[in-house]
């Protein structure tokens, strides 16, 4: 399955991974934050310790049905778009000084997108739970 993972992943994937990586981190913080403010009311937890930890938690577990997703194991009825897809026009960015072509997320194939998705959720959870452990009183 490691073999399968490298073969998909290809240097183009670094941005679409750093982009969704940041966004759910963002949205961590925030859950955390409200969490924090609505949860918590007595100031009887930790933030930096319980809630990160959870939801960290959660975070490599979604890393974990991503990785049962590539590796074939699917829910139908959960993971399967009920919708016919349309084809996409797809934009360009309009970049003249670089050679390359950069990628979106949207512009990968499905298993790249898994690999992304994977990827993301697993640095996500990873960079969350460390950091509660680090604080542990």
């Amino acid at each position: 399955m490691i073999n399968k993972i490298k073969n998909i992943f290809k240097s183009y994937m670094v941005r679409p991974l750093i982009h969704k990586t940041v966004t759910k981190s963002a949205i961590v913080l925030v859950l955390c934050l409200l969490w924090d403010r609505w949860v918590n009311t007595s100031s009887g937890r930790n933030v930096v310790q319980d809630a990160f930890f959870v939801i960290g938690f959660i975070w490599m577990l979604f890393a974990w049905f991503q990785y049962l997703k590539l590796d074939g194991y699917t829910v139908q009825y959960l993971f399967k778009d009920k919708r016919q897809k349309k084809e996409k026009h797809v934009q360009k960015d309009m970049v003249d000084f670089v050679d390359e072509e950069v990628v979106s997320f949207s512009e990968l194939e499905d298993d790249e997108k898994t690999v992304v998705n994977m990827f993301s959720n697993l640095i996500t959870g990873a960079i969350y739970v460390a950091i509660s452990l680090l604080f542990v009183s």
